[in-house]
Formats: C-alpha cells, sequence, structure tokens
C-alpha cells in the first residue's frame, strides 16, 4: 500500500512509523520547516506512554508523581506511576526520525491545500495520489473537512506560558465549568502554565496570569483544541483522519498524544477496519471523557466541594495513585467501590453519550 499522511506531529509520525514497519511505502507532509515547532501543548503525558514500542526517554525533561487538583478544596494525589513531562520539540523528532529510519519519506515546508476522494492531495508544488490518504493535520484538517463536510466541530482554545518563577515540584490542574487551567512544572524554576476554555480564553488566561506568583515569561504558546464528537467519522474511501484531526482528544484535560498514538496501530493494521476498530478501545475511553467533562460543566460550587469531599477518603485516594487517567473506565468503577457516595455524580451523567 502506498499512504501519504498529511501532519508530521507525533500521531503523524507514529502512523507512519506503523505502516512503514508493516512494509508499506510512506510520504508525509508537513506545512512547518521543522518538526516539533511551533509547541502547541503542555507535554504532560501519563506513564502510559512507556507501553508504546518505542524508546522516547531522551525526550522526557521530567517525572512527577504529586498532583494537585484545585477547585473550592485541593485533593492531593501522589500516583504510583508518575506523570511523564516531554520535550514536545525532541519527542516529535524522535518519532519521526524512527519512520525515517523504517523507511518514511518526509516533505517539510508544504502545505496540503485540499484532498479529493480518490486519494489526490494538492499543495503548491503538485499533488500526490496514494491509496490512503490519513489526515494527522490538527483541528482545522482538510481530510476531516472532506470526509465530514456536514459536521460542526468544537473546539476550545489553549493559551500558554512557559515562564521562570517558583511554582513549586507538583503538577497543579484547575477544574472548572467550561474550562480548566495548569501549572506544569517544567525543570526547577521553570513551569509550563496556561488555561483552555470554550469562551473568552483571553479574559480567563489574563485573570489566571494576573494572579501567578512573580515569574519571568520566557514563551507564549497556543493552539485549538478539539473537542471530541462520537458522531465524527474517520474513514471515507481512500481518507482517513486520526489525532486531533479526527479529535481524539480527551475532554477532561486536552490530552491527545497517547489516545491518538493507540488509535494509529488499528490504522497501520487495517485502514478498511479502521473505524470501528478504535471506536472499541479508544474511542469507549473518549466517550466516558465527554460525559465526565459535560458533567464537569454542569457543576456548582456545591458540587465541586462534595466531588472533592468524596475523594479524599482513603481508599479513594488509594484508588486514584494506583489508575491511570488513559485507562478512564476502569478507574471510574474502581472509584465507584471505593466511595459508593460519588454515584450521585454517576447518575446525573447524560447516558446518551455512550449510545
Amino acid at each position: 500500500m502506498k499512504a501519504l499522511i498529511i501532519g508530521a506531529g507525533p500521531v503523524g509520525s507514529y502512523t507512519a512509523y506503523l505502516l512503514a514497519m508493516g512494509g508499506h511505502k510512506v510520504r508525509v507532509i508537513e506545512e512547518h520547516k521543522e518538526i516539533g515547532k511551533p509547541v502547541q501543548c503542555t507535554g504532560l503525558v501519563t506513564s502510559g506512554l512507556l507501553e508504546l514500542d518505542l524508546d522516547v526517554s531522551r525526550a522526557i525533561v521530567r517525572r512527577i508523581a504529586m498532583t494537585e487538583i484545585i477547585s473550592q478544596r485541593t485533593l492531593r494525589v501522589s500516583f504510583t506511576k508518575p506523570d511523564i513531562i516531554l520535550d514536545r520539540t525532541v519527542f516529535d523528532s524522535l518519532i519521526a526520525r524512527a519512520a525515517e529510519k523504517a523507511g518514511a519519506e518526509f516533505i517539510l515546508g508544504e502545505r496540503v491545500r485540499k484532498v479529493s476522494a480518490s486519494g489526490t492531495a494538492q499543495t503548491a508544488r503538485g499533488n500526490y495520489k496514494a491509496d490512503a490518504v490519513i489526515g494527522a493535520d490538527g483541528p482545522r484538517s482538510v481530510v476531516a473537512e472532506k470526509i465530514n463536510p456536514e459536521l460542526r466541530r468544537e473546539s476550545w482554545t489553549g493559551i500558554q506560558l512557559r515562564a521562570r518563577g517558583d511554582f513549586g515540584q507538583s503538577i497543579k490542574f484547575f477544574p472548572r465549568s467550561g474550562s480548566y487551567a495548569w501549572i506544569v512544572p517544567e525543570r526547577d524554576g521553570y513551569a509550563r502554565v496556561g488555561v483552555a476554555a470554550a469562551r473568552d480564553p483571553a479574559k480567563l488566561a489574563g485573570d489566571f496570569f494576573s494572579k501567578l506568583p512573580e515569574h519571568e515569561v520566557i514563551e507564549r504558546q497556543g493552539g485549538l483544541i478539539p473537542v471530541y464528537d462520537p458522531k465524527v467519522r474517520t474513514s471515507k474511501g481512500k481518507l482517513h483522519i486520526i489525532g486531533d484531526a479526527a479529535g481524539m482528544v480527551k475532554a477532561t484535560t486536552g490530552g491527545g498524544i497517547i489516545p491518538g498514538m493507540r488509535a494509529a496501530h488499528h490504522l497501520a493494521e487495517s485502514p478498511s477496519t479502521y473505524d470501528k476498530a478504535w471506536r472499541k478501545s479508544v474511542g469507549r475511553e473518549l466517550r466516558l471523557h465527554l460525559a465526565l467533562r459535560r458533567l464537569m460543566d454542569s457543576f456548582s460550587a456545591k458540587d465541586w466541594a462534595r466531588m472533592f469531599g468524596y475523594c479524599s477518603s482513603d481508599r479513594a485516594r488509594r484508588t486514584l495513585q494506583d489508575i491511570d487517567r488513559d485507562h478512564l473506565a476502569r478507574l471510574a468503577m474502581a472509584m465507584l467501590i471505593a466511595q459508593p457516595k460519588l454515584f450521585y455524580f454517576a447518575f446525573k451523567m447524560n447516558p446518551q453519550i455512550f449510545i
């Protein structure tokens, strides 16, 4: 099979790596001249990254076990398996190099303007034809638009600073209705701090940044964060989408690297069965994240206080620290067993999201 992948982010490059390892001829087109830039991500992932079949240890900046979830109260959780902080430029480059070594060809600094159902991608320099055109080209994917022309895609906006200052040693996450914020310590004296919101992101970010400890801004970053939509089609003839282009993002945290890379295995194994295959594993988890996000968006101050109170019991804390967020269904069931009072929130979730 001759495959053309649009986008050399981690999911696109990982898909290229898997296809090339499977003996397929693979070409990757990336609009930017340098892989991994600009950075539009916190680089925070769970330990589930280490379950994948590539050594990315050189991209790991730090491992942090302690997370504070801060709302009306503060919930502190020390994870058995620490979260991983990545240098995204190094991480993206490592995966791209692995794909190249496996036989994939990369074309940088070239933007795909449109694609056709026949498997042709058009750029300013000419046309590229393939047996499979795979869109890993982000929330504004030209391939996604071709597959789902009738679907209105929803996105949040993320605004992030890389800053120098005293931000402590733990990851801090601030969930809110319609938004969330974070402080991710990168190295001693440095952190990535940001806000993601459905509406008024600049105002919310300004308010959040104004309350930070004294700091110096090193870099400003930002980008769109797609909201997962179970109705999105990810295959149509020779066209396929994956990662952010398919909205494969956890609605609770905005994390999309691991879901996208897990879906890549299904795409590499069989493009013809990909749309059904990834939904049975990755899709179920993303639906649950979406249901939880919609529940969180309905929370009052009293709900947040109640939730934090229930999760502060010893059994609930132990459960949270042992099961990572990439297995949310397993975590949710274990939390309900550890703290039955959480059924109060389970009953408030909209069952239609699981249909």
